[in-house]
């Protein structure tokens, strides 16, 4: 019988899986306004890098981690739209070519800004709280996961010795110069600065604890956050009535991922603020669409009245800094 998972094991893949789960849809969200959808963008990604907007279909399935029935599913779609165009490959009668279109390739680029500020605002922001290089661990992590699902097409076996892959894995986008080369680099140099700071990070008690965490032997999950934390910040729940007069209050829930990410940057910065959770306390959140008139979390009001509503984390660092927030004695690391 195989061993029980660890606790800590438990809580990676439940937060792994609870990731899987939010990431789609919340990208799919940001690109409708595109007319595409967050896999559809990674297709025609992949047709663009190449030089004659053109792949075998087979491969584009491969190089968007997709099986070919849902490949030729979204290619019929696409291609209904005028985004794509079938045609036989000249070197393989066999296969068939998708064709990136010329609306398909405007649709790319109008959907690029929209595409990278989403990825900024659900994935990166969030790295960026994180000791070290966040992006590097997460490629790393990616990297060795992969590595078991499916080892032929990574190149590895998801040990230890592929944590700094030599061989790219298939479904890695097209390099791009000097950026491209400075991050490949950095990661097949495993004593680059940052490496473990990040690895150090991964284990740091500050962190919050996430919703999708699996309970433990007779300890609230809610234990994992410091002491120091509840000394900065009240407890969920507190009504921004009770705020008081002159502090920050931070609007927002327990399953909102970008309200457990202000909270950390502000934890980090040693910045005190009050925390108003909008479901212990639904009349708050009234006040909070009064301040930003909008429903959108979290909605942090500051000192000086201003607000701010579902900031970056450099938004959040630069208010905090302008309004001398940080608390001396503990400085922002």
């Amino acid at each position: 019988m195989a061993p029980s998972l660890t606790h800590p094991e438990r809580t990676a893949v439940a937060r792994l899986q609870a990731l899987l789960e939010l990431l789609p849809a919340a990208l799919d969200k940001r690109l409708a306004p595109a007319g595409i959808t967050a896999f559809e963008y990674t297709l025609l990604e992949r047709l663009a890098e190449q030089d004659r907007r053109r792949m075998r279909l087979s491969t584009l399935a491969s190089r968007t981690n997709a099986s070919l029935p849902r490949i030729s599913r979204v290619a019929s779609s696409l291609e209904r739209r005028g985004l794509i165009e079938r045609a036989s490959c000249s070197e393989d009668g066999r296969a068939t070519n998708a064709v990136l279109t010329a609306h398909g390739a405007e649709t790319f680029e109008r959907a690029h800004d929209v595409h990278a500020e989403a990825v900024r605002a659900l994935i990166l922001d969030g790295l960026a709280a994180l000791p070290g290089d966040g992006v590097d661990t997460l490629s790393e992590l990616a990297y060795a996961v992969l590595g078991s699902l499916d080892p032929d097409r990574v190149g590895g076996t998801g040990g230890a010795d592929d944590a700094h892959p030599s061989v790219p894995c298939a479904a890695d986008p097209a390099g791009g110069g000097a950026s491209a080369a400075g991050a490949d680099a950095g990661a097949a140099d495993p004593g680059a600065p940052g490496a473990d700071a990040g690895a150090a990070g991964a284990a740091d008690p500050e962190r919050p604890a996430c919703p999708a965490d699996p309970g433990s032997d007779g300890v609230e999950s809610g234990a994992m956050e410091s002491e120091a934390t509840h000394d900065r910040a009240p407890e969920a729940g507190t009504s921004a009535a009770g705020a008081p007069a002159g502090s920050t209050i931070i609007f927002g829930a327990d399953w909102c991922g970008d309200c457990r990410r202000a909270k950390l940057v502000f934890d980090r910065a040693g910045a005190p603020y009050t925390y108003v959770d909008l479901v212990r306390d639904p009349a708050a959140a009234e006040v909070a669409r009064d301040i930003s008139g909008r429903t959108n979390i979290p909605v942090i009001l500051y000192p000086d009245r201003s607000h701010q509503v579902e900031p970056s984390n450099a938004d959040m660092l630069r208010k905090i800094d302008e309004l001398r927030l940080a608390s001396p004695a503990e400085p922002r690391a």
